[in-house]
């Protein structure tokens, strides 16, 4: 018993212990349980961390792909070759392979020498394109060939060494087509082999922009500088930024430095009522009159411009900014000078055109009076020279019969100036003849000095006694008239001296003469002088023109010197002038002497050639055929007056050989004196015509074709009558063909 109590109690014991051991371990075991389920734990969560990395990689990844695939930026990767040069394609992505034209595996055999459109194998990343010399000789190829290496291992090493570079380039498609673009290299350490990104922006777009953009300022700069109109830009504080060249030619200013010392929104150049709109932001459109000189005496700038100008400006407020004040201006500047000097003148020609009208005016009406006023003069005339003629043994009788011959030739004057004037009468026409000149002066001073003002006295020096010359009396007269009156006007305010002076004048050579126009010769040299204000010396070359004149307004044409020249002209002479401010001028002019010339002053006033036969005379005046008849008889012919053209034809159809001449008028209301020497024509082709013509102009060549051989001006001078018709006569009688007696 005690044995088995020992046993159990052995055992029991045992067990206990055995029970603590387990327990023990179990309580160990749990705690290394414990400790790897915490170690599991541990590893769980870091699995659970590591997927969530993985997968965060994993989208970080995809969201680079994505990027990497869509963006339009071509994106090339690539590394270091072994010979420092760009190796084959890592990656690139699609708009790579879209732009140059290659699938995805053929650029990735392709290194960039292969895409950058070098000369050849030769390129110039970040290099001048211009340092590369292409030839064809193969030794130079392969010059290029190292040269292109060493750019590309410099190019490689200046990326690896920064980092990052930027530079401009050409790349080339598959197609061989170039195209501009911007290249962004990074380089990225992975691992011991660096690798490249090149991310390439195609700028065709751009540099097209560009190109459009630089045309376009190009145009514009043309437009700007070949304007013809000036244009000037300013900023917002009103400084110049620009100005074209017509600008500057308008304000003769030589360049833009200069022009910025000129102020054009300074007055006078705009008005304070345009310089308020213009500060209110409104456009403003004015014309600006400018004195140069003016502006010149008070300016710093240099101008080349003098006078008057007539400016049309047109200001541009360039917008507002945020704060309403304008962002610049734009002004337009034309020159209206030459516009409105034109304008001026037309104006002027206006007025002196309608002076003209009124002149021509008058001289329609002086024509519709000429014809019968001459025919009224014509008994005058003619009736004082017979009576001069029947009253040599009376000396009051010969004065008074000679101041009414020369009263109504004064009117018959007056009346052809008026006509020639006005260019409707026919003293341009009138036929030239051996004239005395001291005469015409002599009548000119007198009718002159029954006019002057008593402060103005009149000398006459006449130093030849050659004074004959082949003129229009009635030209001449005219002349002499003109200048004198013009004379009296220069010394209306102050008086003086008016003298008329005749000389000899010989040109031996013409080169040397005050009239190289004139051939060498003998000349008469007729001088008016005054001693009047005389004549600025910039108006002597165009005191001749018509219409100008220095006369004020209403008191002169600008006709007269000018018709004054003509009449010269035309008698093959000559006019000169010489003045002095304050001393007066002379006017000389010089006509050709008529050679052999015996003719003189008191020679003309020698008898008369007398003649005889009968002379018809027809008119329908009955006072002219009284006149004529009278003259005719006086000097030894028969008249038979008719004043019925039709008429006068019956009497000479039925005894044609009965008369030596005919003497008809040209303006007659039946038949004109040209008609009625048709006629008489048919009926006797031989028989002497002359025509006589008041107003009326005779055409040359009708005269010629009618037959008739010469021409009478009314009113009739007795003078001339008997000379044509005793010359007309004596050249009959020699041709042999007499009337019957």
């Amino acid at each position: 018993m005690p044995i088995i109590i020992g046993i159990l109690i052995t055992l029991l014991l045992a067990g206990t212990a055995v029970v603590v051991y387990l327990l023990a371990a179990r309580r160990d075991l749990a705690a290394r349980v414990q400790s790897r389920e915490a170690d599991l734990a541990a590893f769980r969560s870091a699995i659970t961390t590591l997927e969530h990395d993985l997968e965060s990689q994993r989208n970080e990844s995809t969201w680079y792909q994505t990027l990497f695939t869509t963006t339009r930026d071509l994106v090339l990767v690539f590394s270091p070759g072994p010979d420092g040069m760009p190796g084959p394609f890592l990656d690139v992505n699609d708009a790579a392979c879209e732009r140059l034209k290659y699938s995805r595996e053929e650029l990735m055999k392709l290194t960039l020498a292969n895409i950058e459109a070098g000369e050849g194998p030769a390129n110039g990343f970040g290099y001048n394109r211009s340092d590369l010399v292409v030839l064809t000789d193969d030794y130079v190829k392969q010059r290029q060939n190292k040269y292109a290496t060493r750019i590309f291992r410099t190019f490689m090493d200046r990326v690896l060494a920064s980092g990052n570079l930027s530079v401009e380039q050409e790349f080339e498609d598959r197609n061989g087509e170039r195209f501009p673009v911007l290249v962004h290299a990074r380089t990225l350490q992975t691992g011991s082999t660096p690798v490249i990104v090149l991310t390439v922006l195609d700028v065709t777009e751009q540099k097209r922009a560009e190109q459009r953009l630089t045309e376009s300022e190009q145009r514009f700069r043309k437009f700007f500088q070949d304007s013809p109109i000036g244009i000037a830009i300013y900023d917002n504080q009103r400084n110049l930024m620009d100005v074209n060249r017509a600008c500057l030619k308008i304000f003769g200013i030589p360049d833009m430095t200069e022009f910025t010392r000129f102020n054009l929104f300074d007055n006078p150049f705009i008005p304070p009522d345009i310089q308020a709109k213009l500060n209110a932001g409104e456009n403003v459109r004015y014309e600006s009159v400018i004195d140069f000189s003016d502006v010149l005496s008070r300016s710093l700038f240099i101008t080349t411009r003098s006078g008057t100008a007539y400016l049309d400006v047109l200001i541009h407020n360039m917008g507002n900014d945020k704060t309403f004040h304008p962002r610049g201006f734009f002004a337009q500047v034309q020159d209206l000078s030459d516009r409105r000097h034109t304008e001026q003148e037309l104006q002027k020609r206006e007025k002196q055109l309608l002076q003209a009208e009124k002149m021509e005016a008058i001289g329609s009406m002086a024509g519709g009076i000429a014809h019968d006023f001459n025919n009224i003069l014509t008994p005058i005339i003619g009736y004082a020279a017979l009576v001069s003629r029947l009253a040599k043994g009376s000396d009051d009788l010969c004065q008074f019969a000679g101041n009414i011959e020369r009263a109504a030739h004064r009117a018959k004057d007056l009346v052809m100036q008026i006509l020639t004037f006005s260019r409707k009468g026919e003293g341009d026409d009138e036929p030239v003849q051996p004239t005395c000149v001291i005469p015409i002066v002599k009548e000119v001073l007198n009718l002159h000095q029954t006019t002057l003002p008593e402060n103005i006295r009149i000398e006459r020096n006449i130093k030849t006694e050659q004074d004959v010359v082949m003129a229009s009396a009635t030209a001449l007269h005219q002349v002499l008239m003109n200048l004198c009156t013009n004379a009296i006007h220069a010394m209306k305010s102050k008086g003086g001296i008016l003298e008329m002076r005749l000389t000899d004048y010989h040109i031996k050579d013409p080169t040397r003469s005050d009239t190289p126009d004139l051939p060498a010769g003998h000349y008469l040299r007729i001088s008016i002088r005054d001693t009047g204000t005389g004549i600025e010396k910039q108006l002597l070359n165009r005191i001749f023109e018509p219409f100008f004149t220095t006369k004020p307004k209403g008191e002169g044409t600008g006709m007269g010197l000018a018709v004054v020249l003509g009449i010269i002209k035309r008698l093959k002479g000559a006019i000169t002038v010489e003045s002095e401010i304050g001393a007066g001028t002379v006017f000389h002019v010089i006509l050709p002497l008529m050679e052999g010339a015996a003719l003189t002053a008191s020679q003309s006033e020698s008898e008369l050639p007398q003649g005889s036969g009968s002379i018809l005379v027809v008119d329908d005046d009955a006072d002219i055929l009284q006149m004529a008849g009278d003259m005719l008889k006086s000097l030894g012919y028969e008249p038979v007056t008719i004043n019925q053209p039709f008429g006068a034809l019956k009497i000479f159809n039925l005894q044609p050989a009965r008369f030596a001449a005919v003497i008809v008028d040209q303006s007659m209301p039946a038949m004109s004196g040209i008609q009625f020497t048709g006629e008489i024509r048919k009926i006797r082709p031989d028989i002497p015509v002359i025509l006589c013509s008041g107003y009326q102009s005779v055409d040359e060549d009708a005269i010629r074709s009618a037959g008739i051989n010469d021409l009478l001006p009314k009113p009739i001078i007795m003078d001339d009558l008997a000379v044509k018709l005793h010359r007309l006569l004596a050249e009959s009688t020699q041709a042999g063909l007499q009337p019957d007696r």
